[in-house]
């Protein structure tokens, strides 16, 4: 027997519009008008180390129809642990000469993804432990800068900050292709089950219960990759942050990547939600019209 649901969200699981167009399409009207999160993402400082603590990540996420940046802080609740080689898949060449073992540590990131550019200024610190002195106290070497170049039209460069942008419910329509059945999934909501994929190379299913009444906010997701039986992406979240008025983003959330352990699941808070996108055009002439050109440049385009 099929559960009762209003009559609005009912038409809306079965008839037109599609419910992967209709996430597709919210996805792209809030693109167009243009918006900015501030959020704070809390999550492992090491997803293969348990004993390096965690991390907490203070960012703006910006998106216009064709834009995409972000700027992020990051601070660590503990300082870093020694370790021997071998453990937690530390090997030689994470170490120095003198045995110390190199905790790169990321405390800065500008990001911003155009048509024509996919780039990242990234700072990171250089810390150091060893066993003589488990917390190396010696002069601290001043942060280094890497400015990195990605494939344009990819989340390279800012996948922690995609995350966040799905906790808030937001961002699935990308990885979706079609519809292969929609069903009421009680509470006004909607379950939505499509073809999809996670990146180019992990085509798969996604299993969705959608708000249609709330643009169509996806409040749990998971992806399941190939013929594997266990999801691979799980996604849910609760509360409601408005724009212009109307429900947009969910408030709070979790993002789990089952291949990685438990402790790095990412929680993260989705502090305000503004029209606008300043940001952008702040990072645009920073990092394309008027580069750094005392940093490491590394090109990731494949």
């Amino acid at each position: 027997m099929i559960p009762l649901l209003s009559s609005l969200a009912f038409a809306q699981a079965t008839a037109s519009p599609d419910p992967v167009l209709a996430i597709q399409t919210a996805d792209a009207e809030l693109s167009d008008v243009g918006f900015t999160l501030s959020f704070l993402l809390n999550t492992a400082a090491s997803a293969t180390d348990p004993t390096q603590g965690a991390r907490v990540v203070d960012g703006l996420y910006a998106q216009n129809a064709s834009h995409i940046g972000i700027r992020t802080a990051t601070s660590y609740r503990t300082p870093p642990v020694h370790q021997r080689i071998g453990s937690y898949d530390y090997e030689e060449q994470d170490f120095d000469p003198s045995d110390r073992l190199i905790h790169w540590r990321a405390i800065a990131q500008e990001s911003l993804s155009t048509p024509s550019f996919n780039v990242s200024l990234l700072t990171v610190s250089k810390d150091k432990t060893s066993e003589r002195d488990d917390y190396y106290s010696g002069a601290t070497p001043p942060p280094v800068q890497h400015f990195f170049r990605y494939n344009p039209g990819t989340n390279e460069g800012h996948v922690l900050e995609g995350q966040a942008l799905m906790i808030a419910g937001r961002g699935f329509g990308k990885w979706l292709d079609r519809t292969l059945s929609a069903e009421p999934g009680g509470e006004g909501l909607v379950e939505v089950i499509a073809q999809g994929n996670f990146g180019p190379t992990a085509p798969g299913i996604w299993t969705l219960l959608c708000e249609p009444d709330a643009r169509w906010l996806v409040r749990r997701a998971s992806f399941t990759q190939g013929d594997e039986d266990a999801p691979r992406i799980l996604v849910s979240n609760l509360g409601y942050l408005l724009l212009d008025g109307r429900p947009a983003f969910a408030k709070e959330g979790t993002f789990r990547h089952t291949s990685l352990p438990e402790y790095a699941t990412v929680q993260a808070s989705i502090q305000t939600a503004t029209l606008g996108t300043e940001l952008l055009d702040e990072l645009e002439l920073e990092m394309i019209l008027q580069p750094k050109i005392s940093v490491q440049e590394r090109d990731r385009r494949r």
